[in-house]
């Protein structure tokens, strides 16, 4: 045999044995999967060959190659393509992108593959690319690819020998980001966080992250208030979870109005808190500006002092909520009205100095998986996502910022209080047992289960105020993000004070978050649900909102 045609044999199955092993790698199910997405680039540029052993002289050849992305994690993609020049051919390949967390925008990465020619030049057999490239981020959806490939092309004349002809293929382009083929929380994520069924499959987003509801009555388009909601008609739930969820629900309707129907509001004038003092003056927090171009201020309101039964009834019959109940007095204080926008957070982190406001920024690995640091940073910087919360800290990096405006987080009895407003005997921030009102319109950004994550309007998190208050005029105490507060983790309330408690456990790593997120069921939004996160974890479903002394009259 030819010494070139068994040098090329041999090369042309070191490259497919090679990219079968990346493949398998990438298609191999582990722990850290968490979505898939997909995205289509078409690419522009050119081939120049050099001179090759049978006295081709230099030359140059437009090309233009579409295809598709495939992702697998923050650091591999598959890729798909078409490429088209005087041969065409049908390529797959690997995407590596090893620097994933370490440029502000662009993403560089490595790429090779194998394809083979199927029409055009019938001498060309096949094709390895092997090269570089970055993407860089132009809208949300949008990136720039700039590449640079190596292209080594198998040619074989009818009867001749094979050769090895080499070019450099330099070449532009766009990407668009399609969403989801598969979006599931990962394997260890508690159900408070994400309560979902792995078949789901969330319907597609567009620009603003928008998702397209499913078929409603013509009288929903109107919004509708939270007062609508006491005749709404409990949905039957389609499995066993949902219908022992609830059971949960329906449970509490008569003994939370036994126990707190008759209590009402008492004077305070004093806080038992460790921390004490009296808040100064604080510098105004920076507002948000909305889909319409309005801002957004993120007001306190002050909450009136008064006394409530805390916590879900003792027969939860799904054996999450051990905490118990106690009846829990609380001075006056205020909250905000909304939950910290991703506006807000910036205008914190450009207040700070060089130093810190590196340690001050939001994780962007939390969405790592599910969303590629490019678009995390078109959430967290672009303006189209300004008034949406702002996710990815700590319980530190949210005290920090609260206590920057002379601020605080609210305790858990203050966030629980505060979420039931007025209502007595309520399972949400709303009037009535589900969270849809009777025109079957959804009142809260949560999971719904039959529908998955585009159910409810929005694919992931939604702006502050996609949704209507409570009966005190707050914004997302139930769903949207899970929200920290001051209290470490404890498992009863049998030991906390029964006026104004915090609780602090120098011990305790874990801290309480309350209020459910875009990724939990109709049960985890519930006011009285609880649930915990190490302080120094940051989330894609946690978020906060800052609490502070009763403004004086």
């Amino acid at each position: 045999m030819d010494c070139r045609l068994f040098s090329a044999m041999r090369m042309k199955r070191v490259m497919v044995a090679a990219l079968v092993l990346l493949m398998g790698a990438a298609v191999t199910p582990s722990s850290s999967q968490a979505s898939a997405r997909q995205a289509v680039f078409a690419n522009g540029g050119g081939a120049f060959f050099g001179s090759d052993a049978r006295g081709r002289t230099p030359e140059a050849r437009a090309s233009t190659q579409i295809g598709v992305r495939l992702w697998y994690n923050r650091l591999l993609r598959l890729r798909g393509a078409l490429t088209f020049q005087d041969v065409n051919a049908l390529e797959g390949g690997v995407e590596v992108y090893p620097f994933a967390d370490s440029f502000d925008r662009a993403e560089p990465y490595a790429f090779a593959g194998f394809g083979r020619y199927f029409s055009g030049n019938t001498d060309a057999q096949a094709v390895a690319p092997l090269g570089i490239g970055a993407n860089y981020p132009l809208a949300p959806r949008l990136d720039l690819n700039v590449e640079m490939a190596t292209r080594w092309t198998l040619v074989q004349p009818p009867g001749g020998d094979v050769n090895t002809v080499f070019s450099l293929a330099p070449s532009v382009g766009l990407s668009f980001d399609l969403g989801w083929m598969a979006d599931r929380p990962a394997p260890d994520q508690p159900a408070f966080f994400a309560a979902r069924g792995d078949d789901e499959r969330p319907a597609e987003a567009d620009d603003e992250g928008r998702m397209a509801r499913p078929e409603e009555p013509a009288s929903a388009e109107e919004p509708a208030s939270a007062e609508e909601t006491s005749e709404a008609e409990p949905d039957r739930r389609a499995d066993g979870a949902a219908e022992t969820s609830e059971e949960a629900r329906t449970s509490l309707r008569g003994r939370e109005e036994k126990m707190v129907a008759e209590t009402a509001p008492m004077p305070m004038s004093t806080r038992q808190r460790r921390s004490g003092g009296a808040a100064r003056r604080a510098p105004s927090p920076p507002s948000s500006v909305s889909d319409t171009g309005d801002a957004q201020t993120n007001e306190m309101h002050t909450v009136p002092a008064g006394t409530f039964v805390m916590g879900l009834t003792d027969e939860d019959p799904l054996d999450l909520q051990q905490a118990g109940r106690k009846r829990i007095s609380v001075t006056p204080f205020s909250i905000s009205q909304f939950e910290v926008s991703n506006a807000e957070y910036r205008a914190f982190l450009q207040e700070l100095p060089p130093d810190r406001r590196q340690e001050m920024l939001p994780d962007s690995t939390i969405w790592e998986g599910a969303r590629s640091r490019s678009t995390w940073k078109a959430y967290f910087r672009g303006e189209e996502y300004a008034d949406y919360p702002v996710v990815g800290v700590t319980h530190e990096q949210a005290s920090s910022y609260c206590q920057f405006y002379d601020k605080r987080l609210p305790t858990e009895a203050e966030w629980e209080y505060a979420a039931r407003g007025d209502l007595v005997g309520s399972i949400y921030p709303w009037q009535g047992y589900e969270p849809r009102n009777n025109q079957g319109r959804y009142l809260a950004n949560y999971n719904p289960d039959r529908g998955g994550y585009a159910a409810d309007g929005y694919a992931f998190t939604a702006p502050g105020n996609a949704y209507p208050p409570s009966s005190w005029g707050l914004y997302h105490m139930s769903g949207n993000v899970a929200e920290w507060v001051q209290d470490k983790y404890h498992s009863s309330y049998a030991d906390l004070s029964d006026f104004n408690p915090v609780y602090e456990n120098p011990d305790e790593d874990r801290y309480i978050v309350r209020g459910g997120s875009w990724a939990s069921n109709a049960f985890y939004i519930g006011v009285g649900v609880r649930d915990s996160q190490p302080g120094g974890e940051a989330s894609p479903y946690i978020g906060f909102r800052c609490a502070g002394e009763a403004e004086r009259q």
